[in-house]
């Protein structure tokens, strides 16, 4: 049996490997946040096993079926399939010793598709498909075809209740007793907590308990990665490891379904040979019918022999459905559940990059503009001390020029010319800087420059009047009072171009407040993306440990069910062509 080649993946894992989780993650978690944690936790609004109504709810289904928790699993039976009374629907009757429920098959695929949304790090069990490709296989009425689907539907939606009921976790989430009660309606459950406290994304809420409501703010902005948005060379040992078993998992599934397909085959050719006993057995007896009494006996056990071994062949195909290809199937959609939980794991991982990578990216731009405000403040330092410098110069330059003036002129005359002139350009530049001030940006510059280069040429005219009687050099008064005033100017057209160019300044703070707080909220997501990170890796582990048991005790089964099938078939053959020659007289 070329089928039953060593294809198992899990032969040479070490469970350390797999069960060790980042101590990192753990370090980088401040003391402080880990207490405001821990006080969270116990102020959820919805926990999944400490509530008293769950608790309440749970004694009074264990007193409605008078059962024992520990013998639930072996309690749980589907004891038939029929009609719903309203509507066209199949409905399943599950007995759990003196209870009993009905439910239909669209709510225990609900009931699945919530167990893993409540608890994405365990491995739910699985159910048969809602169509089989072998009802097909075979020359079968419809009615033929429902009968078989429902009896196969009954076995293995029985295997999925039992198997639930044996889960550590799954077994005692109050979303199971609620399914196996015959006082809950299911369509309630839907609508009421902790499943309507679900996100739509797995990868926001949190792993442990994802029906709590702390820190929710943070996890519905978690980003959501893609599963190639990250290379492979980036990934730690332990990612590497799952990644590898990741892999081997998606090979092993296709490997059984390939399996199931040469079972199918090998089923489809036994009824065949059933099919061709049958008819040869039909030939053998009505020959009988038309031959002497002893070749009658003969021919008659011959046709009787071929009777029993169509019967065999039936059974030992009723045989390899049941005990090998209903089992291989539960056990390739379980590789595939595993995957799907370690694929889980992997998008956590890549979302903590992606979380840790975005900090990093907050930090250096805050860092950036940090030392653009520092830059900013030595440059705003730089020009008030300019300033001072200017205006001392600009007073002393005026002092000198009006003590020139004195010189040359009375003290009447000088004070009447040079106080007009000075009235003249004070007022020019208060105006101006009043106008500024006033929100009005666009002040003329050129008329500003044109008056302070008129009042220079008249006061170098005034000197060149009186040149030989006085001694002062006019030049400094051509030359310096108009390019110090000009670069006053400059400065203060600088200044006040900043402020009206959207305030870049106070853009800035608003900047280096908005990104503060990105770093604030970044470290928490980074932090609770590790601890996710840290539980989703020993769950997931200790889960993957437990899929590796049950898989062995599961093929273990199948090979030994196969054998005594094939067994039993042979020897029912032999038995019957024993009898033909132990009845025959030649």
């Amino acid at each position: 049996m070329d089928f039953f080649e060593d294809n198992n993946p899990f032969g040479d894992q070490s469970p350390n490997r797999l069960s060790k989780s980042s101590k990192h993650s753990e370090e980088q978690l401040a003391p402080g946040t880990q207490k405001d944690q821990n006080e969270n936790y116990g102020n959820v609004d919805w926990n999944l096993n400490a509530n008293s109504e769950e608790k309440g709810r749970k004694v009074a289904f264990w007193k409605d079926s008078n059962i024992e928790e520990d013998d639930l699993p072996n309690a749980i039976f589907i004891t038939g399939a029929v009609k719903a009374e309203r509507g066209n629907h199949v409905v399943y009757n599950i007995k759990v010793n003196n209870s009993e429920v009905q439910r239909r098959y669209s709510e225990f695929a609900s009931l699945r598709v919530q167990l893993e949304r409540l608890y994405p790090t365990c491995l739910v069990p699985v159910l048969p498909d809602k169509h089989k490709i072998m009802d097909y296989v075979f020359n079968m009425t419809k009615s033929q075809r429902t009968t078989r689907l429902l009896e196969e539907r009954k076995r293995l939606l029985q295997s999925f209740l039992r198997r639930v009921a044996l889960h550590p976790i799954l077994g005692k989430s109050d979303i199971f007793f609620k399914f196996l009660s015959r006082h809950v309606s299911w369509n309630d459950v839907l609508h009421s907590a902790p499943v309507s406290l679900l996100p739509k994304d797995s990868l926001k809420v949190r792993p442990e308990n994802p029906a709590a409501n702390d820190y929710a703010e943070l996890y519905s902005k978690l980003p959501v990665p893609s599963k190639m948005s990250l290379p492979v060379e980036s990934y730690d040992e332990v990612s590497q490891n799952y990644l590898s078993q990741e892999n081997s998992l998606r090979i092993y599934s296709l490997n059984l379904q390939e399996h199931i397909s040469r079972f199918n085959r090998c089923v489809f050719s036994i009824s065949q040979m059933s099919l061709a006993c049958s008819n040869l057995g039909a030939t053998f007896n009505a020959l009988s019918l038309s031959e002497s009494a002893q070749l009658m006996t003969a021919l008659e056990r011959v046709g009787q022999a071929n009777d029993q071994t169509c019967l065999s062949g039936i059974d030992f195909i009723h045989g390899l459905v049941v005990d090998a290809i209903e089992p291989l199937s539960e056990v390739s959609k379980s590789a595939k559940s595993m995957r799907h939980i370690i694929i889980f794991r992997r998008m956590k991982y890549i979302q903590n990059i992606v979380v840790k990578d975005l900090l990093q990216r907050k930090k250096a731009l805050l860092q950036q503009l940090e030392r653009r405000e520092q830059q900013a403040n030595r440059l705003q330092s730089a020009i008030q001390g300019n300033d001072e410098v200017l205006d001392d110069e600009t007073r002393n330059l005026l002092e000198a020029s009006k003590s020139a003036s004195q010189s040359i002129y009375g003290p009447g005359q000088q004070q009447e010319n040079l106080n007009g002139r000075n009235d003249a350009l004070h007022s020019d530049f208060h105006g101006n800087l009043t106008g500024t001030l006033g929100n009005e940006p666009n002040v003329n510059e050129q008329i500003n420059s044109e008056r302070i280069q008129e009042y220079a040429r008249e006061l170098a005219n005034t000197h060149q009047q009186h040149s030989d009687t006085a001694s002062f050099d006019t030049s400094v008064s051509t030359v310096l009072v108009p390019r110090k005033l000009r670069d006053m100017f400059d400065q203060i057209r600088f200044a006040f171009n900043g402020l009206a160019d959207n305030n870049v300044e106070a853009n800035r703070h608003n900047t280096m407040g908005r990104t503060i707080e990105s770093v604030h909220h970044l470290e928490k997501m980074e932090a609770l993306t590790s601890e996710d990170l840290e539980y989703v890796t020993t769950s997931i582990g200790s889960e993957y440990e437990r899929y590796k048991r049950i898989h062995e005790e599961d093929m273990s089964k199948v090979c030994n069910k196969i054998a005594d099938r094939h067994i039993e078939w042979a020897d029912r053959n032999i038995r019957a062509w024993k009898n033909i020659l132990a009845g025959s007289s030649f």
